[in-house]
Formats: C-alpha cells, sequence, structure tokens
C-alpha cells in the first residue's frame, strides 16, 4: 500500500501531486496511518514493471512504477525495521496529469515535466503498522540548488505553508509541524529536493542520516 505523503504539503512537492496518484495504491487488508490519504486500486500503469525489492506485494495485480533504479538506489531500503517499499516515476510518465501550478513552476526554471524523475519509499505498514517514517526525492535535472530552492520558498510564500528552517543530522532543513503527529521535512541538493517525514525528532534524525 502506497500513501499518498504529508511531506507534500511542502509547496514544491505538492505541486506534483498528481503524479502520485498514478502509483498510490491501497491493499484492503492494510489500514492507512494517521494524518495520511489514500487513493482507490488501481491497475498497472502502461510501461510499468515491478523491480525486485519494490513491488506492491501486498496488492496482487498491481506492479509500481520504477523506471529510476538509480534515484530509488539513493532512498533507505528499510524504514522503521521493515524492507521499504520503493516507486519511481520519470516526468514524460506523468507529464500529462501533474498539476499545472507544478508545470507553470518548472517553466519558471526553464524546464519542463520531460526534466524531472520522482522516487519514494515508504514503509510496510503490514509489518510496522505504527512507522510513519516517508522518504523521497523529486530531481530536475539542469537546475541549480539556489534556483529551486527559491521556487520552493516563493510556492511556500504564495500558499501560505508555515516553516521553519533548522538543522538535522548535520543537514540544513526546512520543517513543517502544522500535523499533529507528522512533522515534515525538505532540504535542496544539486538539482534535487530531498523530503522526508517522521512522527518524532529521534526518528527524523535517523531518517535524515540514511539520505544523501
Amino acid at each position: 500500500m502506497i500513501h499518498r505523503p504529508t511531506s507534500l504539503r511542502f509547496a514544491l512537492i505538492g505541486l506534483a501531486a498528481g503524479a502520485l496518484v498514478l502509483f498510490s495504491a491501497c491493499s484492503s487488508t492494510a489500514t492507512a496511518a494517521p494524518g495520511t490519504s489514500t487513493a482507490p486500486q488501481t491497475s498497472t500503469a502502461p510501461g510499468t514493471s515491478t523491480a525486485p525489492g519494490t513491488s506492491a506485494d501486498a496488492v496482487p495485480g498491481f506492479s509500481l512504477p520504477s523506471d529510476d533504479k538509480g534515484l530509488e538506489a539513493l532512498l533507505p531500503d528499510t524504514l522503521c525495521g521493515q524492507p521499504s517499499t520503493k516507486a519511481s516515476m520519470s516526468g514524460a510518465a506523468f507529464g500529462a496529469s501533474a498539476d499545472p501550478s507544478f508545470t507553470a513552476m518548472l517553466a519558471t526554471l526553464g524546464k519542463t515535466a520531460a526534466d524531472v524523475e520522482f522516487a519514494i519509499a515508504t514503509p510496510n505498514i503490514a509489518k510496522a503498522s505504527d512507522c510513519r517514517d516517508l522518504a523521497g526525492i523529486f530531481r530536475i535535472k539542469g537546475a541549480s540548488t539556489d534556483a529551486i530552492k527559491a521556487a520552493f520558498v516563493a510556492a511556500n510564500a504564495k500558499d501560505g505553508t508555515t516553516f521553519t528552517e533548522t538543522t538535522v543530522s548535520g543537514k540544513s532543513v526546512f520543517q513543517d509541524t502544522s500535523q499533529p503527529s507528522i512533522t515534515n521535512y525538505a532540504y535542496f541538493k544539486g538539482d534535487s529536493v530531498i523530503f522526508a517525514e517522521s512522527k518524532d525528532a529521534a526518528s527524523a534524525a535517523d531518517l535524515i542520516a540514511k539520505l544523501p
């Protein structure tokens, strides 16, 4: 089961929420984590495949897209002590369904959906039902760190999302504590936005330490 992560409340990430709809699935035996939402079960999207260790095994007949295994490899193999479920998608695959505001943001960077790659790692809630960890990466190929950060800050200002800047595991991150049971984090490296969510400071520190 893949949850639509509450870390998508960070405006830059939230602009691409449409991409997640294409590989959001829900098992009838799984229970949604507080503060998350689920999408109806869908069939395998054309052109997607299931890579070892990244398939949604709890949903027979459903395969998660795995367009960029290299990007997936940057994400933790385990979350809350259990193997994570990973998926990735190229911009070309979700460009048609991307939120228009996301497309507009890309245009300000001189980019299109074809320049975007996305990967996410989610917990196995069937074996770790109280796990609230999640991590992902948006890569906007060729965009500078400063330009992406400026777009993020501008989008947050327009959206009204509040955040604070802090340091976690030696990394300078943006932190959003507006959710009662989850804290969201995002930071910038190279041409990527790396994001995470966790239930408490100790879990967040451990998770963010594992990220690039």
